[in-house]
C-alpha cells in the first residue's frame, strides 16, 4: 500500500485536491485500487479531552483543532486494514503532517497552501458555533435556514440573474438530491463527480 498524506490549513482546498488527485489516478489506471480517508472520520470521544472554552459563548467544547483530538489507534487500525485491500490510500486532514506517528507512516507528504490573494475575502462568512452539533463541519438540520440566510446575505444579488431570486420546486429538488463528492452509505464510500449541478447561465454547484 502506498500512503499519501495531504495536509493544509482550514479551507485551503485539501478535499478538493484529494478529489482531483483521485480522479486523475483513476483515469490513468482503472485497475488501481484507491481509497480515500479523512482524519475527520477519526475523532476521540467528544465528551472527553481535549477541551477549550468558546470565547463567544463561554461554553466548554471539544477541541477539534488540537492534535490530541485525533484517535490515532482507530486511524492506524483502519490503515492496517486498508493495507490488505488497497494499492493507494489518500489520507487528508489538518493534522496529517503534524502528528509524528501519522507522518512517519506516509510514503508521500503533500501540503496544500492557499495564497492570501487567492481568497475572495468578500465572500467569506464567519461560521457560528450554534450552527453545529457534534462536529465543526456539518450544520445541524435545525440551523440550516439561519445558516443559509447569513451565507447568502454576503452575495451581491445585483449582479446575479433575476432567475436566481426565484426558487421553483424543480430547483429545490435539484438542491435536495445534489450529491457531495464523497459520502458514506452503509459503510461503503461513494464518489460523485463535481460540479454536481450546472445551470444554463454556466453557474455551478460543487459539494465537498
Amino acid at each position: 500500500m502506498y500512503l499519501v498524506g495531504i495536509a493544509g490549513g482550514s479551507a485551503s482546498g485539501k478535499s478538493t485536491f484529494t478529489a482531483a488527485l483521485l480522479s486523475a489516478l483513476e483515469a490513468r489506471d482503472a485497475a488501481l485500487r484507491i481509497e480515500t480517508r479523512s482524519t475527520d472520520q477519526f475523532w476521540q470521544d467528544r465528551n472527553g479531552p481535549p477541551r477549550f472554552i468558546s470565547p463567544s459563548t463561554g461554553e466548554e467544547r471539544f477541541h477539534f483543532n488540537h492534535p490530541d483530538a485525533l484517535d490515532q489507534q482507530a486511524l492506524f487500525a483502519e490503515l492496517d486494514q486498508l493495507a490488505e485491500t488497497a494499492d493507494v490510500v489518500l489520507l487528508e486532514g489538518l493534522m496529517v503532517l503534524h502528528v509524528p506517528a501519522v507522518r512517519e507512516r506516509l510514503d508521500l507528504r503533500l501540503f496544500v497552501e492557499l495564497d492570501a490573494d487567492e481568497v475572495d475575502v468578500g465572500s467569506l462568512v464567519p461560521s457560528r458555533l450554534e450552527w453545529y452539533g457534534w462536529d465543526p463541519i456539518h450544520v445541524r438540520r435545525g440551523q440550516w435556514r439561519f445558516a443559509w440566510k447569513e451565507i447568502l446575505s454576503a452575495w451581491d444579488w445585483e449582479v446575479l440573474p433575476a432567475t436566481h431570486l426565484k426558487t421553483p420546486l424543480r430547483r429545490k429538488l435539484q438542491f435536495f438530491f445534489a450529491a457531495a463528492e464523497r459520502r458514506w452509505l452503509f459503510g461503503r464510500q461513494l464518489h460523485h463527480p463535481q460540479p454536481c449541478l450546472r445551470w444554463p447561465d454556466d453557474s455551478t454547484l460543487s459539494l465537498y
